[in-house]
């Protein structure tokens, strides 16, 4: 994608997209609803037109390709499935229509239904399965296409919590069997970080920022990015530069933050600036321990998520997210000091860039 755009009466939806997405690999849009992701993936798909830029596969440009003819095929939230065709029917659909012999779409969809774990399902009609088997079903549909591309408009959407783990598993591990360039859309960035090769991230029509997610999560590249990914989310903190005893810290209101060797060379040309230093819930450890910025506050909350527990502790600078380990006990309302751990701020400028770039 070069510069893609597109336009709904006058109003700007998706701004100057520049993406280039590898061979087989799996690129994940994230970000959160009315950010532009779904309409990128139409414009690729062919659903909707491009307002200005160029979109290639390979090195063909199909802004003006009929979908049809794009070699694409797309998965959508809802399943749609003829509700009156068998399995058999609904998967070999696309292919009956393009005139493929009867043996090769038989052989095809024999081949999709196995990878899918639907061989004894070709028979029934769609009111007669479970919603993830309806989904497989579609995903099925695409498969038997053997497109260049794959696109998945938030698939596993409609998936109670239990199976939609289940199939991300599923479907991580089918793309990788049949090695298909593949977008996929998603505003869940636990789905996004668990399925992606690389993640671009979306706000306002724009992306924000494209990487691996260990690159995203351990280098966001400014606030929004810093705030999408992570859950819990990143803590933030208001802070100042200063320059004391020949040392450059961030003082907050409770405390002057220590900063890597990295970001002290930057900081040291932004004396008197106004930034904001961002931890995770993982960058803090119960307890003092020298040397290191040491926060006080009192438990709120104990949140216990079985193989993860957080501690919500309301200090000066706020209400702050500690991961404690499994073997930690804290109560409620206890007065409490957590440590910094090195190497685990980020800092934020004024217009909310990672000092550090990103």
């Amino acid at each position: 994608m070069k510069n893609v755009c597109k336009v709904f009466g006058g109003t700007t939806v998706v701004k100057d997209v520049c993406l280039e997405i590898g061979d087989g690999e799996f690129m994940v849009l994230v970000g959160p609803s009315g950010c532009g992701k779904t309409t990128t993936l139409r414009m690729v798909a062919g659903l909707e037109e491009v307002s200005s830029g160029e979109i290639y596969i390979g090195s063909r440009l199909i802004n003006n390709v009929p979908p049809k003819d794009r070699d694409i095929a797309m998965v959508f939230q809802s399943y749609a499935l003829y509700p009156h065709m068998t399995v058999f029917e609904n998967m070999s659909f696309g292919l009956r229509l393009r005139g493929m012999p009867k043996d090769e779409i038989e052989k095809r969809v024999l081949n999709a239904a196995k990878l899918l774990g639907l061989e004894g399902l070709l028979d029934r009609k769609p009111k007669q399965l479970s919603g993830g088997q309806r989904q497989r079903v579609a995903m099925g549909r695409a498969i038997v296409r053997e497109p260049k591309v794959f696109l998945f408009d938030e698939p596993l959407s409609n998936l109670d919590a239990k199976f939609r783990v289940a199939m991300r598993i599923e479907l991580k591990m089918l793309q990788r069997r049949l090695g298909t360039t593949t977008i996929y859309v998603t505003h869940d960035q636990t789905e996004a970080m668990t399925l992606a090769d690389r993640i671009a991230i979306m706000e306002n029509g724009r992306v924000r920022q494209v990487g691996t997610p260990k690159e995203v999560f351990e280098m966001p590249k400014d606030l929004f990015v810093a705030s999408f990914i992570g859950s819990p989310e990143m803590n933030f903190i208001k802070g100042r530069v200063e320059v004391v005893e020949g040392d450059v810290v961030v003082k907050s209101k409770s405390q002057a933050f220590r900063m890597s060797p990295e970001q002290k060379v930057r900081l040291a040309r932004m004396e008197g600036a106004s930034v904001t230093l961002g931890i995770r819930p993982v960058g803090f450890v119960l307890g003092a321990n020298d040397g290191l910025t040491q926060l006080q506050g009192a438990v709120e909350v104990i949140e216990n998520l079985g193989s993860e527990k957080y501690a919500y502790i309301r200090t000066e600078d706020g209400l702050l997210t500690v991961r404690l380990e499994p073997h930690e006990t804290v109560n409620e309302k206890e007065n409490v000091i957590i440590s910094v751990l090195d190497g685990q701020v980020h800092c934020f400028d004024e217009e909310g860039k990672n000092i550090l770039g990103g």
